[in-house]
């Protein structure tokens, strides 16, 4: 238990076994154990007369637990420590003021300034997802079968069968920009992005360019994405 001596639940897992507190069972398969070796549910799986010996302790397939670990997996999750980073307002978002200072020193459309600013070239970007320093590659969407973003139907699931149908371009349902900069767990799981998605975008919504720009230069730094989508409205 993570809270040790402070927590004031108990630990003990026979005395919770001998007084019959643990639900009956609805399989005697699970998903989890057969697939990955080990059930994160341990005791309170409802399925876990598959892997509980003596009741109530959880076993662990070593063997395809180690394969499984070695697999690829889903990306773009959001990590513990970079959570707290947005939470506590400790990330550096100084590529995104640098930007967002260049344009609030515009008058207006007009100002030549602007106009400047529009026609400049664009800087390409230095640091990549995992920490590379290599521009990323311009995304060829001529000729391609583009999955539009899709808000409730676009999931992962659905885009895995869409990819398996002939898509060639995926893109993750609408996030808040603001959602991704409070590190908010749901809406980070709109980015995740499946091994099979060999080209993949995420659309993001935000009502402000400081907002928006700290959210493209967050995606950019942490995430696997090939393009980022922006939503003009519904």
């Amino acid at each position: 238990c993570s809270y040790g001596d402070r927590c004031c639940h108990s630990h003990d897992l026979q005395e919770y076994h001998r007084q019959g507190l643990r639900p009956a069972d609805i399989g005697d398969k699970c998903y989890l154990y057969d697939r990955f070796g080990k059930c994160p549910y341990g005791l309170i799986c409802r399925f876990g007369g598959q892997h509980l010996a003596d009741g109530y302790t959880n076993v662990v397939d070593e063997d395809k637990w180690r394969r499984m670990e070695a697999e690829k997996r889903c990306a773009n999750l959001l990590a513990k420590e970079l959570q707290l980073r947005l939470r506590k307002r400790t990330y550096d978002f100084a590529a995104s003021k640098e930007v967002c200072d260049r344009l609030q020193r515009c008058d207006s459309a007009a100002d030549t300034a602007y106009q400047a600013l529009k026609s400049a070239p664009r800087v390409k970007p230095t640091v990549g997802a995992g920490g590379d320093r290599e521009s990323k590659p311009t995304v060829d969407f001529a000729g391609k079968t583009y999955l539009a973003p899709l808000t409730t139907v676009g999931n992962l699931p659905f885009r895995r069968v869409c990819k398996r149908l002939g898509a060639d371009i995926t893109c993750g349902e609408m996030a808040m920009a603001s959602n991704l900069l409070e590190g908010q767990q749901s809406e980070w799981a709109l980015l995740r992005r499946h091994p099979s998605e060999d080209i993949f975008g995420v659309q993001i919504c935000g009502a402000n360019p400081q907002v928006m720009s700290r959210c493209a230069q967050l995606l950019h730094e942490t995430c696997s994405v090939d393009f980022i989508d922006v939503n003009m409205g519904c």
